[in-house]
């Protein structure tokens, strides 16, 4: 077909926008994110039409259709891990009509049993999941309709029973060390219920109402995104903020067991990237791209002292 005579299904612009860090961008798309719209259904499906008249006159079409298919069909395994003297692995079955699941298993490499499937139905889907260290609880979290915020249940993993606990308007989650709770990001909420930007990091207990959920830290800083972690040895949380693709890292750190000693500043803001690869002692292992050609490799391990933040290699 001449790609000059196709003719696109016409996607409406509308003038909706909205302000992302003092600067307001258009979206003039944005009704297309409601599968549920009649017209988002129709749009979607007139564009289907017009890729099956396409992909119609593709000779190889079918060799690559039967080829795809048997790659699909093979089984696929993630590597098996331990919490709590339970083992737990992400299996793939091969089949179509079965999604990935999370298996809990007696020992590495057993049958096991399916402890959560990855599709939770419809346009949801589970976006993430985490169990936690001492291998009793399943956190794991669901995207709806293609929501910029996920929303986190907590279950038990002996039972399979699902706890009260449900966190909204959230992003990345992780365990406490003693797996009393979540350490999470929170969204703010712009108009129409959309996110704005990630304006917070909060302490979850199990159990409790995201109401009474204890404030960690208030980003002043409405540009920093958040991403957080706990530290190998368990004893620090770690922030990293950054300003998005191409931008350097902030990080901090506080101590789980003396959070009233307040946030440390491990490595400022600049023009490269920083990770915590590991941490003993109040010493901090980080890779950087400081030195990288292009940010196309990372440049070995150097060591911050938290203590008197001199820089070791």
């Amino acid at each position: 077909m001449d790609a000059t005579a196709i003719s696109y299904p016409p996607a409406a612009r509308s003038s909706e926008a909205e302000m992302l860090h003092g600067t307001e961008v258009a979206d003039p798309y944005r009704w297309l994110e409601d599968a549920g719209d009649p017209k988002t259904a129709a749009w979607v499906s007139a564009q289907n039409d017009l890729t099956e008249k396409m992909l119609a006159g593709v000779g190889s079409r079918a060799v690559f259709a039967v080829r795809l298919s048997r790659l699909r069909e093979l089984p696929a395994a993630g590597v098996p891990f331990q919490r709590g003297g339970r083992w737990f692995q992400r299996r793939h079955a091969g089949l179509p009509e079965q999604p990935d699941a999370l298996y809990l298993m007696d020992e590495p490499g057993g049958r096991g049993r399916v402890l959560l499937d990855m599709s939770a139905g419809g346009t949801s889907a589970v976006a993430a999941a985490s169990v936690s260290p001492d291998g009793s609880l399943l956190a794991y979290a669901i995207r709806d309709a293609g929501a910029d915020w996920l929303t986190w249940r907590v279950r038990q993993v002996g039972s399979g029973r699902h706890l009260a606990d449900v966190l909204e308007r959230s992003y990345a989650a992780v365990w406490r060390p003693d797996s009393s709770g979540l350490y999470y990001t929170r969204a703010s909420v712009a108009g129409g219920g959309r996110t704005q930007v990630s304006d917070a990091v909060l302490f979850h207990r199990v159990g409790s109402s995201q109401d009474a959920d204890d404030l960690v830290m208030t980003l002043d800083d409405s540009g920093q995104w958040p991403e957080i972690d706990i530290s190998g040895d368990g004893r620090h949380l770690v922030v990293s903020l950054s300003r998005g693709l191409g931008a350097g890292d902030e990080l901090r750190v506080v101590e789980l067991a003396r959070p009233e000693s307040g946030w440390r500043l491990l490595m400022p803001e600049g023009q490269h990237r920083h990770a915590v690869a590991g941490a003993e002692d109040g010493v901090f292992y980080l890779l950087t791209d400081d030195g990288a050609d292009h940010r196309c490799r990372r440049r070995g391990s150097g060591a911050r002292q938290l203590a008197g933040g001199d820089t070791r290699s």
